[in-house]
């Protein structure tokens, strides 16, 4: 228990130091989304401990514009699964860059995003060996690609990488809709 509260600990701190870290020279507040959608675990191994599609929400500091050139970003997400007697809550806290690709016409905005960080992981999962579960934080890592349809909405696709525990590897692929829920102004 207590691990698991330093672990959460330690996340909250890496996420608020990723919102600090854009601040800059400039004071001013990030706006805030969050999202919600569908993680598709690539591993066939835990697809049949825990399901073939697990639950994500996320909530993330974000630029009122990117624009066309890489920006340092950071989001949080929770990704959660449960079935067949298993259960697994990823929690990744991830920095990195990312790039809006706007084209010259009006319309969907590419947008693409690279990052790092750690995840708490909690798991309890019937395998072939016996049951493996534990509590841990490990190194993650996720790629991005999504199109901006309009000045709050994203439409997104992320793959997230983790390290192999016991055996198990909960890489996988995110569908998601990312919607700005908060906005402190825009920026000229």
């Amino acid at each position: 228990m207590l691990v698991a509260m330093r672990a959460s600990a330690f996340l909250v701190a890496l996420f608020c130091c990723s919102v600090a870290a854009r601040a800059g020279a400039e004071v001013r507040l990030p706006d805030l989304s969050v999202n919600a959608g569908v993680f598709l675990p690539s591993s066939s191994l835990v697809r049949r401990a825990v399901g073939d599609a697990w639950f994500n929400v996320g909530i993330s500091p974000s630029a009122r514009r990117v624009g066309d050139r890489w920006t340092l970003q950071g989001d949080l997400e929770f990704i959660s699964g449960s079935g067949n007697g298993g259960d697994v809550l990823l929690a990744p806290v991830t920095i990195g860059l990312a790039r809006e690709f706007r084209p010259k016409d009006r319309g969907p905005v590419p947008f693409a995003a690279v990052r790092v960080g750690l995840a708490y992981m909690d798991y309890a999962v019937n395998t072939e060996n016996g049951r493996q579960s534990a509590k841990r934080v490990e190194p993650t890592a996720n790629a991005e690609f999504a199109l901006l349809l309009n000045d709050r909405t994203r439409l997104g696709l992320r793959y997230d990488l983790f390290p192999t525990v016991d055996g198990l590897r909960f890489d996988g692929l995110t569908v998601s809709l990312q919607y700005k829920a908060i906005s402190f102004g825009r920026r000229d």
